[in-house]
């Protein structure tokens, strides 16, 4: 039977409740898998005028550029603050130069939550400023609509948002470099990376061992390549450890990974890679994936030397494997059962 659970802390994140919704039951190498979905909302709905507690909805709204406070544009509406709080709502953020666009997506965008004493006067000077019209309309350069943020005590607080419209957010992607770590204040002091992880390293315990500062993005896929087992590996009882073949037409799934710049010589090391070491495992290379119906250069790790047959992994790494997997469809984590099974019986 279905329910519904809540993680917080280093497992996942550490500024933000993620909700969780067990799943299937899967069974396979003589043990038995909880296959969790994890459902991490970024949908936006443009929604009934309601209240929250003494607060109406419509007081709030989420800024993350120009209009935070200390920022060029902040003053448009400093007579109107009530009060500021730090928070995190879902979503990718582009640099535009002088200022900042958002969509909806997978990624953090950090920010604040103002709370405002007169929303009508505020909103019809931050709506000038962000070319807002009505809802809907064509003619608008942002959005205005409502979402979910996440304060840093882990409370979820609606509030109103402007984000760069859906159908023309293709065209960030292709002109516009992305704020990875979604922090306008800091987009060019502390560098975060994309990593795609289609191995042990989707199991978030294994991986915090090596890389404990990180982000949960969400599933992504890498396509034209799927999965094998093309080397033996001493830390996995000698045997095969997955990697990614070029194939035409395949999809490999993985979890997409938000990790600070310094952690990356930490996630080299792990996988025995680096341009120093004379006989590395991996290499680090850089791949185009696909999440939100975007497509974004992020890192992963290919096999340097391959066996010429693939080898079945030990239990244990295949236990470590499919744990990790909670995030992935349930059609390829099946294949990817399947076809471990048929190197172990082979």
């Amino acid at each position: 039977m279905d329910k519904t659970i809540i993680i917080t802390g280093a497992g996942l994140s550490s500024d933000l409740v993620i909700y969780v919704k067990a799943g299937v039951i899967l069974k396979s190498f003589d043990f038995v898998l909880e296959f969790i979905n994890i459902n991490l909302s970024t949908e936006t709905n443009h929604v009934p005028y309601e209240k929250e507690g003494n607060v109406k909805v419509t007081d709030r709204v989420f800024v993350y550029g120009t209009l935070l406070k200390g920022e060029y544009y902040h003053h448009i509406i400093k007579d109107q603050v009530k009060s500021v709080v730090p928070a995190t709502i879902r979503g990718w953020m582009f640099d535009l130069g002088p200022y900042p666009a958002i969509v909806e997506g997978s990624g953090y965008i950090h920010g604040q939550i103002i709370e405002l004493h007169d929303p009508d006067k505020a909103f019809q000077s931050m709506d000038l400023l962000e070319g807002y019209h009505d809802a809907h309309s064509p003619l608008n350069e942002y959005e205005r609509v409502y979402t979910e943020a996440w304060t840093n005590d882990h409370q979820v607080m609606k509030c109103q948002v402007y984000r760069y419209p859906d159908d023309r957010k293709i065209n960030l992607i292709k002109k516009y470099p992305l704020i990875l770590n979604g922090n306008w204040k800091q987009r060019k002091v502390e560098p975060w990376h994309l990593y795609f992880a289609y191995g042990s390293c989707m199991n978030r315990q294994s991986f915090s061992q090596n890389v404990p500062k990180y982000k949960v993005v969400g599933k992504a896929e890498l396509e034209n390549y799927r999965v094998g087992f093309t080397r033996r590996s001493k830390n996995w009882n000698d045997r095969g450890v997955a990697d990614i073949l070029y194939e035409t037409g395949s999809v490999t799934e993985g979890v997409l990974y938000l990790i600070p710049h310094y952690h990356l010589k930490d996630l080299d090391i792990r996988e025995g890679a680096g341009e120093h070491l004379i006989n590395p495992a991996y290499r680090r290379i850089l791949v185009n994936i696909k999440i939100d119906n975007l497509t974004i250069p992020a890192y992963t790790y290919e096999v340097v030397q391959r066996e010429k047959n693939e080898i079945p992994p030990s239990e244990e790494y295949a236990r470590t494997i499919i744990e990790g997997a909670a995030l992935l469809s349930n059609s390829y984590l099946n294949r990817l059962v399947k076809k471990i099974e048929r190197l172990r019986d082979s």
